[in-house]
């Protein structure tokens, strides 16, 4: 290749070269200036059956310069709800919009996926996009719920309350615990929230005590367990739950009417109660049991029979099934409930 040759070849290459930086450096000396609205977000589930909880879709719009806008909430290409038609936006910033899931007509909408549109105009700048939004006002399936008490049911030892839920939805679990037909009516422990998946069970073993740790006084707590979905439609069951800090067995374990019975008592945590702990006896008509009944303990059936905690007894009634009878023990500030014979 001669001189003149290579000469052309360099000046070629070097144009290539210059047109390839022009090309790279264009956006920047002539960038492409934002759009008349640089944000468009909004609420993608909400369930508007009137709970307060996700009843209303929130929307934002951030306009960059002044322009009209139009919010349309659309079924596939059919227009349902308008929320904004070519409202005039004389500022920049935020422009805010709630929607309460009915059509133009004001009825509610069904449950589904819509669409969310939002149309900016300013002079020939437009601005046209859409999201989608759900209605979802279905409750998740009720939840299967046990929850077992000490001494009455088999649980872990330590615990009180045993409680164990499996949902057929994924869901948030919370459960609050009250005294039963008690005051103060305020919750004196909560569960969670805790994640459900499911299928898959959530167990929680109460020792009776409050969120401080304290132990609580002796009786039957209810439990309110609810499940949420994710659109915070709500499931709830409703349980309850014997704590006596004390649990007893009766001696003899099947007794018949007429039998003097006496009893064994330990702590949750299978402490025996001392032989000679100062103990009272009182036998009651049983109307329900812990687990789904409010009421459990009716009028008395006997007198109270004092005297140590190994040593003292109480006749059954003559005519009267014993499992139709609760045995109450009180000791050392704590409140043992028997079932006795076995129905």
């Amino acid at each position: 290749m001669n001189r003149r040759a290579r000469v052309v070849m360099g000046a070629v290459m070097l144009g290539l070269v210059i047109f390839a930086l022009g090309i790279f450096l264009l956006p920047f000396a002539f960038p492409t200036p934002p759009g008349i609205i640089t944000r468009f977000q909004g609420t993608s589930l909400f369930s508007p059956n009137g709970d307060g909880r996700r009843d209303d879709a929130r929307i934002s719009v951030r306009a960059r310069v002044p322009q009209t806008l139009t919010l349309e909430i659309r079924d596939g290409d059919r227009v349902i709800a308008v929320l904004a038609d070519k409202k005039a936006v004389r500022r920049r910033g935020w422009q805010r919009f709630t929607w309460d899931g009915r059509g133009a007509d004001g009825a509610a909408l069904p449950d589904g996926s819509y669409g969310i549109h939002v149309y900016g105009r300013q002079g020939k700048k437009v601005f046209d996009k859409s999201r989608r939004i759900t209605i979802d006002t279905s409750p998740p399936a009720t939840p299967e719920v046990s929850l077992g008490s000490a001494g009455v049911t088999d649980v872990p030892r330590g615990a009180q309350c045993a409680l164990e839920v499996t949902s057929a939805d994924d869901a948030r679990l919370r459960a609050q615990v009250r005294r039963a037909n008690g005051r103060p009516p305020d919750a004196v422990r909560t569960l969670g929230p805790r994640p459900e998946r499911s299928g898959e069970p959530v167990r929680w073993n109460w020792t009776g005590t409050d969120a401080a740790g304290g132990a609580l006084a002796p009786g039957l707590y209810a439990f309110r367990i609810e499940s949420r979905d994710a659109a915070r439609n709500g499931a709830i069951v409703r349980r309850s739950c014997w704590v006596g800090n004390l649990v007893g067995t009766a001696e003899p374990a099947d007794p018949q009417p007429g039998d003097r019975v006496g009893v064994r008592l330990r702590r949750p945590d299978g402490t025996p109660l001392a032989a000679e702990t100062p103990t009272a006896l009182r036998l009651y008509r049983r109307v329900g049991a812990p687990g789904l009944d409010s009421e459990i303990l009716g009028s008395p059936r006997s007198r109270a029979a004092t005297g140590r905690a190994g040593r003292v007894t109480i006749r059954l009634p003559r005519g009267i099934r014993p499992s139709a009878l609760w045995l109450v023990a009180e000791a050392d500030g704590g409140r043992a409930l028997i079932p006795l014979g076995q129905g």
